[in-house]
């Protein structure tokens, strides 16, 4: 927001040029051409004889302010000025006519090439506000006015106003008249138009006026004459001391201003003795600076406007360096007001620590609720005396850590001891406060209070607990059933059906239909038995006791291959008797559910299966070559494969082993289990 914003300064008409049609941006020109036209006249009172260069210009000063704030569309003011300053000013003629159009044209190139580098190198409405700024305005003049001071010098020369044996002298006095106008009248002005009223307070204002007099009074003192001595002679930097003052006390628009009173009132007096200058070597001394009865009007002016430029830009670059120091201060106030703000309105505990002993240097409200303590005790405490001591090493462990720069924050879950003895648990993250290669000093620790989740999480944990225990209790008591099951088939059903059998067998040696209905009982006794024979063999096969795991396992995917069509390959290196029969009981089961898969829903043409035991493991892997399970596939409940597979993993966890699964769309699927297993 700017300066007219903050004091509720309605838009003048001026400013409201800079939005205007092109009728106000017409009269704006003219209002341009007009001040160049006056300043320029007043200018050209102290040209160098026999031209129009003069060592003050105020025209290039007006005009660039004025393309600064109004904008690069009142070029034309500047042309139409500059031609007619120095048409009324030039012999009349053909020479004096071509003379002044070149010269508004380079004096309009000039305002132009100023503008045109200050809108690139500088950011808007901050032009001399930084020193940075102050820099580029700098080079900006001492390079623009080049292009004036050479174009104005060369028409003179070339139409034979100016000869040749003084265009040196000429070009020197032009461009540094012009270059004196830009730094030392352009941000006065600028200033004034961005802010032509300022709200100062009753004190302020007061303070101001002082320093208009004391700034006249010294520049009076130094330049009019009024003292004599060497030593006062030479003391012309006393003006400095008013820029100072208006540098600390306002800012760069004030001082400025301060430096063009300063100028003018130097400038007026040191023509007035130099234009006296018969009487004044008669009097035989003269005690103002700059002014010597061997110097020409012309020189004295010169060294003037250097001494002019020095002190104004030195006051200007001291008002922008306080400046920048008065915004960041500023800033930094602001910064600091939020970041206490956020401190302290935190949703969490946070602590400012100090790194080497660990005390509470500062704490927010929400850390000490936490933790039961006011701000005060928290204070005169360390961290390690709220810390739970199963929890202190790992703490300490990594804020060691983070003193030699081998991490740079740390985040864990651990539990305090509050004020009234309870336990809170809360997940902790700890940020040094010193940049790399600094001594660590202070670090920040943000803690969140998550007791709840915890105790969320030891309620699902206890929850889950209880449910494996009793999916395993199921499993097993399923493997019972299945086996007395089995065992009742075999024992019971399949030895009644062979009785039956062979009873019928005696029959048959009846003739006729009666035969025939015997030869088709015995059929479907048959039948049955094979059924009985297979359901029992598939709740628990006999060979599993009997032959052990891989002799088990390698007839049931044998018959399985014979049933499908599919080819099933086996392959082990382990010694399958000497497995316990639950180990070996839970493999067969897991080997059947994942073969069972392969067959029904992978489409492979090829499975293998292999038994290896490796070191004090035994691994089962049953791999096919079939379409692969999508990954949507895991994301859908209920499936029976998926069920299936949650069976695989859970008989796997009974015994401590570790189940895998990889798959990928075309390219298979792979059942991996390895369980724990030391043989004798």
């Amino acid at each position: 927001m700017d300066a007219r914003r903050q004091i509720g300064f309605k838009l003048s008409d001026l400013e409201r040029l800079r939005s205007a049609p092109v009728l106000l941006s017409a009269a704006g020109c003219a209002l341009l051409a007009l001040a160049y036209y006056v300043t320029a006249r007043l200018g050209l009172v102290l040209q160098l004889p026999g031209t129009n260069a003069s060592p003050v210009w105020p025209p290039s000063g007006v005009a660039l302010a004025a393309l600064l704030f109004f904008g690069v569309e009142l070029w034309p003011g500047v042309i139409v000025g500059a031609f007619l300053a120095n048409f009324f000013t030039l012999p009349s003629g053909t020479s004096g006519l071509l003379a002044s159009m070149v010269i508004a044209i380079g004096s309009t190139l000039e305002q132009v090439t100023a503008w045109l580098l200050l809108r690139r190198l500088v950011a808007t409405g901050s032009f001399f506000e930084k020193t940075r700024s102050i820099f580029w305005f700098v080079a900006t003049a001492l390079f623009s006015c080049t292009v004036g001071s050479t174009i104005g010098v060369t028409a003179l020369w070339s139409t034979g106003i100016v000869p040749r044996s003084i265009y040196g002298s000429a070009w020197f006095t032009w461009w540094l008249g012009d270059t004196a106008g830009m730094l030392v009248l352009a941000p006065a002005i600028y200033f004034w138009l961005r802010m032509p009223v300022r709200n100062y307070s009753k004190p302020r204002l007061l303070e101001f006026i002082a320093l208009a007099g004391v700034t006249v009074a010294i520049a009076e003192i130094r330049f009019g004459g009024w003292f004599g001595g060497e030593i006062a002679n030479n003391l012309p930097y006393l003006v400095v001391l008013s820029l100072m003052w208006a540098a600390f006390r306002f800012g760069p628009g004030e001082t400025s201003t301060t430096a063009v009173l300063t100028a003018a009132i130097a400038i007026i007096h040191t023509w007035q003795h130099m234009a006296g200058g018969d009487a004044l070597q008669t009097a035989g001394r003269v005690f103002a600076p700059f002014v010597s009865p061997t110097l020409t009007p012309n020189q004295s002016m010169l060294m003037l406007q250097v001494f002019v430029c020095a002190v104004s830009l030195t006051g200007l670059t001291l008002a922008a360096a306080i400046a920048e120091r008065t915004h960041f201060e500023e800033e930094l106030t602001e910064a600091e007001a939020r970041l206490r703000t956020i401190f302290e309105q935190a949703a969490v505990g946070v602590a400012l620590i100090e790194t080497a002993t660990g005390r509470f240097v500062r704490v927010n409200d929400r850390y000490c609720r936490l933790v039961g303590y006011t701000a005060k005790e928290m204070t005169g405490m360390n961290f390690q005396q709220i810390t739970h001591p199963e929890d202190l090493q790992r703490d300490t462990d990594n804020m060691r850590r983070i003193i030699a720069g081998e991490i740079g924050e740390f985040t864990m879950e651990k539990r305090y001891y509050r004020k009234d003895g309870s336990t809170v648990w809360v997940n902790l993250t700890v940020s040094p406060t010193w940049r790399a290669n600094e001594k660590p000093e202070f670090h920040i620790a943000v803690a969140e209070d998550i007791t709840t989740r915890r105790q969320a999480e030891e309620a699902l944990r206890t929850a889950h607990a209880k449910l494996q225990q009793l999916s395993r209790a199921l499993i097993r008591v399923r493997d019972e059933e299945r086996q007395h099951l089995a065992r009742e088939l075999h024992d019971e059903i399949g030895q009644n059906l062979a009785a039956l059998r062979i009873n019928m067998q005696l029959l048959r040696d009846a003739d006729g239909p009666r035969r025939t209905r015997i030869d088709d009982s015995v059929a479907i006794i048959d039948h049955i038995l094979d059924e009985v024979r297979d359901l029992s063999l598939s709740l628990r096969p006999p060979l599993l006791n009997e032959a052990g795991l891989t002799v088990a396992l390698r007839s049931y995917l044998e018959e399985q291959s014979a049933r499908s069509g599919l080819s099933i390959d086996f392959a082990s290196t382990a010694d399958g008797k000497s497995l316990p029969s639950e180990i070996a009981l839970a493999l067969f089961r897991i080997a059947q559910e994942a073969t069972t898969n392969a067959i029904r829903h992978s489409q492979a043409k090829r499975v293998l299966v292999s038994l290896d035991h490796i070191k004090d493991q035994i691994k089962l892997v049953v791999r096919d070559n079939g379409i692969g399970i999508s990954p949507q596939f895991r994301e859908k409940a209920g499936d029976r494969r998926k069920l299936g597979l949650q069976g695989i993993e859970e008989r796997t966890a009974m015994l401590g082993g570790e189940f895998a699964l990889r798959s990928n769309p075309g390219a298979g699927t792979a059942v991996s289990v390895q369980v724990p297993f030391k043989s004798s």
